[in-house]
């Protein structure tokens, strides 16, 4: 032991209460591994058996953590991946099915982007909607010409008509009167 030291009481209390706030700041269960830190770095040679065990911990658990972090981030990618895949095979489905050209397909990502559609499915029904709609012209057959039957039923007036129009003329005002005819009765 070291020589004895006289001091007062005044001394003795400031001491006390500094040596039981120091045990409190050590053992403080949120502060403690904090200040012991901070007692590590201004006293390096300082013997910190709990900031030891941590630091020995961290350095064994930082490896695991950045190996499942790297995991993570390639399930990520991998699920991001698939998500594109399956966009891209469900967008090349539809313009095919629909005979898009390459300025059609990017009108399509277009309103895909513009309208913040994901689903091209949703999208080609729009597309489909602004296009010009068709005017109404002349059909390239008549549709009162019904010569023929699916079961071939008026094919001889098919082949009169044919053959001799002016005879097929006739026929038909004749088969028109005779119909009228039998209507007034």
């Amino acid at each position: 032991m070291g020589k004895p030291v006289q001091i007062d009481s005044d001394q003795l209390a400031l001491l006390a209460a500094g040596h039981k706030m120091l045990e409190q700041l050590y053992a403080d269960p949120e502060a403690g591994l904090d200040f012991k830190k901070i007692i590590k770095k201004k006293f390096p040679q300082a013997a910190v058996p709990d900031l030891d065990a941590v630091t020995a911990t961290e350095k064994l658990i930082k490896p695991l953590e950045e190996r499942l972090n790297k995991w993570d981030a390639d399930r990520v990618k991998e699920k991001e991946d698939g998500q594109v895949r399956d966009l891209q095979t469900r967008f090349d489905r539809i313009t095919k099915d629909h005979g898009l050209t390459e300025e059609g397909q990017k009108k399509l990502l277009g309103i895909m982007r513009d309208r913040n559609i994901g689903n091209p499915e949703d999208a080609i029904v729009i597309f489909e909607k602004d296009l010009p709609k068709a005017g109404k012209g002349a059909k390239p057959y008549s549709s009162r010409m019904n010569f023929v039957t699916a079961e071939g039923e008026k094919d001889e007036k098919f082949k009169q008509l044919m053959t001799d129009p002016d005879a097929f003329m006739v026929d038909g005002m004749v088969d028109m009167v005779n119909e009228m005819k039998n209507k007034d009765n």
